[in-house]
């Protein structure tokens, strides 16, 4: 096991990083974002500026992440963009009863998302992988 420890780590540092990747390299529409900032009341002419700067936080690390570079800084800044994110696409407790459960259940998977990012933003440095 601990001759493929180190494949199995840079694995699921890039499935962790995939759908920020597909985010912000634009493959997943990112219009319906800037729509919900919008809605949820940031100005018309700043969200698609912070919808730009969402999506560079989430290439640059995502790419730090998946490549093992600064994962505490690349976790850290993930967590930071998710945070807003979440609030704003996924505020369930504002849906149409139609959605709530959709919501609901994409608000709950950024939380666990959240979670995992915390543990690898709070790993002991002590306990490095040969990629770290």
């Amino acid at each position: 096991m601990n001759q493929i420890r180190p494949f199995i780590i840079s694995f699921a540092r890039v499935l962790i990083v995939l759908v920020f990747l597909l985010n912000g390299f634009g493959i997943i529409n990112q219009s319906f974002a800037v729509h919900e900032m919008i809605a949820r009341g940031v100005p018309a002419h700043l969200a698609p500026l912070l919808g730009r700067a969402g999506q560079a936080i989430e290439i640059l690390a995502g790419l730090g992440l998946a490549s093992g570079m600064y994962p505490r800084i690349s976790a850290t800044a993930l967590i930071a963009f998710l945070i807003p994110a979440t609030l704003i696409a996924h505020s369930f407790w504002m849906a149409p009863d139609q959605l709530i459960q959709v919501q609901l259940i994409n608000f709950l998977k950024n939380l666990s998302m959240i979670g995992g990012l915390m543990l690898i933003a709070s790993a002991n440095p002590g306990l490095k992988t040969q990629e770290n």
